[in-house]
């Protein structure tokens, strides 16, 4: 049984119709419910207006989605709302995410939202809907199968079992859902039933708003989103939404959306708003989606790879010269560059990036006076730096290390630290903090780094305040995978020392040793999924590891943790030396075979990994693990020779320096030298 005494604060008193109840109308929640949870039923709350057919004919400048089925709500508007946008995609040639025709709303496309069955063979319905909430009057959220202990319940099979969709265990009543699941369920359905269409989506929040253009943006290339809205103004989120188009009307935006709700096919308009009391259909966030079509994969014609320093003396004139696809190699040296990608599509790399001796040696510096490395936003994952030590940029208000302007690039083996980012003033009382000194805005994935040392700067004057955020990562809302984010600072006022505001899927890192001076130590403000990860010996006066707008971790080594979550641990983590960076785990590490039992996240080598085949909790564990970025520490090497610590075969060729097979003082004056 889960804690209750976090009712008050989650939830909100809200009856909910099942089929068959259709002459209930549900209250309102009578107080103030999170603000980005729905909780909503099948038919809307009292006093929001009906939906009528809409008569006005749309103007050139005016577009709507033709063929997004309308599906009625089905155990929950979240994975309804999702639905349709699978559902879109499966009629229009992406044929393997929905069995049979999606353009109805067939019995494929239930079980697919929300799969339901008999309690002799349970799915969503009979796992997590049962017993059902509106059964009962009172504010306790009865305990379904999303409880301890791990295991009883059915393997994740559709849209809202990946969505959280009704889970007691994440505060939700029946068919309540919170937005950050929206991205994880997307991702998590296509790679269950098509890994090979490669899903993307991006989160839009207060962080990270949803504007007009964007809007427009994506219903002109015919990529429908979901909303979360307030439909009866408020103040509060109730209900998701599918939307489909754009005009505007006697001087008004206005957007339209399939809302779940009779007669589902009709699509509503409804003005375009932020969410405030008094505006109906006000929009709190959204998320976008797209997909890469699965094409044959050509004979690829072979590339001569571009060097630097043999073809190139700069980093950067090798990037002005390269084209879509082109590989370019940089030879180790320290290079002190500021490189732009400018929207190509390249795979840059150092000499040998699974080898942390010449990640180490092959240096951009930034030398204090712009971002390291910058992003126009335009890359994809085919885009693609590993292998380097990014170290030394600065910026005003914005990602020192990595800027990515929104980019879906790939980052991964590198070593990004000492990096910066710095307030701007405006004038006597006005100021921008510094935001993601480490890496800012990257929505790609983010893997196998170390993340340290970066540092984002807030002001507390007597006459202007204002902010630092993520000194490690900030607003970076794709994949952070097996990262080691360590000893990242906020300085003098703000939140997030490690990470905030990152809404996508953190897993399998170490979060250690991070400072802010206000709250969120290691993470804050972060609602994407957290899960696999240590989160440890992090600082702040308040919520030293994570703060209370963070998402509730799953399956997490968490220090002084109290605050619930599937799966979740306090004991001490049992790292080998984290005094000298070395994070692996100790063979009586409590995080060993602890992380999600799902076969899906098992660990893909041992070692790193430990114990069986189940994931580790930690940056060693994991899908993922089978290469592990380490950054060699002199203080290790030292203590070795002097017997004072015995070093992990794993890592005893990082320090051969000499490659004799002993570690000794000779290798110790190598690596100094190295240093230098």
């Amino acid at each position: 049984m889960k804690t209750f005494y976090y009712i008050a604060i989650f939830l909100t008193l809200c009856i909910i119709t099942v089929s068959g109840a259709s002459e209930f109308v549900p209250e309102k929640p009578s107080f103030t419910a999170p603000r980005s949870q729905s909780t909503t039923g099948p038919i809307p709350p009292k006093g929001v207006k009906p939906k009528k057919p809409d008569t006005l004919e749309l103007k050139a400048t005016d577009k709507i989605i033709t063929g997004v089925p309308g599906y009625a709500w089905r155990h929950g508007c979240g994975p309804t709302a999702v639905g349709m946008v699978m559902g879109y995609y499966d009629t229009h040639g992406y044929d393997n995410l929905i069995p049979g025709n999606a353009s109805t709303q067939t019995e494929d496309v239930n079980q697919a939202i929300a799969s339901q069955n008999n309690q002799a063979n349970p799915r969503h319905y009979e796992d997590y809907s049962l017993p059902l909430d509106s059964e009962t009057t009172s504010t306790t959220i009865l305990p379904d199968k999303s409880e301890a202990p791990p295991g009883d319940e059915h393997s994740s099979d559709c849209i809202a079992d990946f969505m959280h969709t009704s889970f007691s265990s994440d505060f939700n009543r029946y068919g309540w859902s919170w937005a950050n699941m929206i991205a994880t369920a997307w991702y998590d359905y296509i790679m269950l039933y098509a890994p090979g269409y490669g899903p993307s989506y991006e989160n839009f929040h207060s962080g990270n708003p949803l504007t007009w253009e964007i809007l427009k943006t994506e219903i002109d290339n015919n990529r429908p989103m979901v909303l979360l809205v307030d439909t009866d103004a408020d103040g509060v989120t109730d209900h998701f939404v599918t939307a489909i188009g754009y005009r505007t009307t006697l001087g008004y935006q206005q957007y339209a959306c399939l809302d779940t709700w009779a007669p589902a096919e009709t699509p509503r308009w409804e003005r375009f708003n932020s969410i405030k009391p008094g505006t109906p259909w006000g929009i709190w966030g959204g998320t976008r989606f797209w997909l890469t079509a699965p094409t044959p994969t050509p004979t690829p014609t072979p590339l001569v790879p571009i060097y630097v320093k043999a073809d190139y003396p700069t980093i950067s004139d090798a990037l002005d010269a390269a084209v879509n696809g082109d590989e370019i190699i940089v030879e180790p040296g320290a290079y002190l560059e500021n490189i732009s990608f400018e929207g190509k599509n390249i795979l840059l790399r150092s000499l040998n990036p699974t080898s942390p001796c010449i990640v180490a040696r092959t240096i951009i510096d930034g030398d204090h006076k712009l971002p390291v490395v910058m992003f126009n936003g335009d890359e994809t994952e085919e885009c693609i730096i590993s292998g380097f030590t990014i170290r030394n940029g600065y910026n005003i208000i914005t990602g020192g290390g990595i800027l990515g302007n929104h980019t879906h690039a790939t980052v991964k083996n590198n070593f990004i630290i000492h990096n910066e980012s710095h307030i701007e003033i405006f004038g006597p009382s006005s100021a921008m903090g510094g935001e993601g000194g480490g890496v800012h805005q990257c929505h790609g994935i983010i893997e196998n780094n170390i993340i340290a040392y970066n540092k984002s700067f807030g002001i507390d004057a007597p006459d202007v305040q204002t902010d630092g955020r993520g000194a490690g990562l900030y607003n970076c809302n794709g994949i952070i995978r097996n990262n080691l984010i360590l000893e990242n600072t906020v300085e003098e006022k703000g939140k997030g020392g490690g990470l905030a505001s990152c809404d996508g899927i953190l897993e399998n890192n170490v979060i250690y040793g991070n400072i802010a001076p206000d709250s969120g130590g290691g993470l804050a403000e972060c609602l994407g999924s957290i899960k696999n990860c240590i989160i440890w010996e992090n600082n702040a006066p308040s919520f030293a590891q994570l703060d209370d707008a963070t998402s509730i971790p799953l399956y997490s080594c968490i220090q002084s943790w109290s605050g619930g979550g599937t799966g979740n641990i306090s004991d001490p983590p049992g790292f080998i030396y984290p005094e000298a960076g070395i994070f692996y785990l100790d063979n009586s590490s409590p995080c060993i075979d602890k992380g999600d039992p799902d076969s899906r996240y098992n660990d893909g080598c041992l070692p790193p990994g430990k114990g069986s085949a189940r994931n580790d909790m930690g940056a060693y564990g994991g899908p993922n693990n089978c290469f592990s970025l380490f950054q060699p520490q002199k203080t290790a090497l030292i203590d070795h020779i002097l017997n004072r610590f015995s070093m992990p075969h794993q890592i005893v060729p990082i320090f051969d320096m000499n490659q004799d097979e002993v570690l000794d003082v000779s290798d110790l004056v190598l690596f100094l030298k190295q240093e230098l």
